[in-house]
């Protein structure tokens, strides 16, 4: 009886060294952040709300990335944008020049 030939795999090899590689970055990473103080309550935190409110998490992931970018925004001073007044507009405000 012959054996039987391994039936070819329906994903391009591609597809299955870049998934490996994938899952490999993702371990190194979620191994660094465990690291971190507190990440385990914050992941514990993220699972459990993910599972009773998926909305509600998205809703958040969208919050921290706007205080993020809010944060990471170049700071505008208003001495650089003030108008500069002449005399007349204001005397004119003084009630001088009227």
């Amino acid at each position: 009886m012959a054996t039987p030939q391994p039936v070819p795999s329906p994903v391009p090899e591609w597809v299955g060294r870049l998934l490996s590689e994938v899952n490999a970055t993702v371990t190194s990473v979620s191994s660094t952040l465990m690291r971190i103080p507190g990440s385990k309550v914050a992941v514990r935190y993220i699972r459990s709300s993910y599972q009773n409110d998926p909305i509600r998490s998205f809703i958040e992931l969208c919050l921290v990335f706007f205080v993020v970018r809010y944060l990471t925004k170049p700071k505008y001073s208003v001495d650089k944008n003030q108008l500069k007044l002449s005399d007349r507009v204001v005397l004119q405000d003084e009630g001088v020049g009227s």
